[in-house]
């Protein structure tokens, strides 16, 4: 339901901001290489599945406190405004970065990635505006 309220046309176009706190998402939110045309703001949400911004477009993508269990793949994804991973944000498994461009900060203060078996985050090319 999230995806597809990010995606709709018509309501994209009125949308300022979504913002959803503490919510549990159970379904894999996967927007690989889609453009999403307002703030996205997930706060102290737990995500189940995987999420997938591969080569997506956002103007903003904000995840304080959330935990991320099965990782996040968000290689080659372009954020025009901020890339917000922090204030308790944790993220087990991969969290890739890899070729990420953000058009103003990136901040993952107090953020934690863990992955005891491989590399737990990577951001190898990205590319920060501030």
């Amino acid at each position: 339901m999230l995806v597809e309220l990010l995606l709709r046309p018509r309501r994209a176009e009125r949308l300022k901001c979504v913002h959803l706190r503490g919510a549990r998402i159970t379904d894999t939110i996967n927007l690989e290489g889609l453009s999403v045309n307002c703030p996205v703001v997930l706060q102290d949400c737990y995500l189940d599945e995987r999420l997938v911004l591969r080569e997506a477009s956002m103007a903003a993508l904000r995840l304080p406190g959330c935990r991320l269990p099965a990782g996040l793949d968000g290689r080659g994804i372009s954020v025009r405004g901020s890339l917000e991973l922090n204030d308790g944000f944790c993220v087990e498994g991969e969290a890739l970065l890899d070729s990420a461009r953000v058009g103003t900060w990136f901040d993952c203060t107090g953020g934690q990635f863990v992955n005891p078996a491989r590399v737990a985050f990577s951001a190898n090319e990205i590319h920060v505006g501030r």
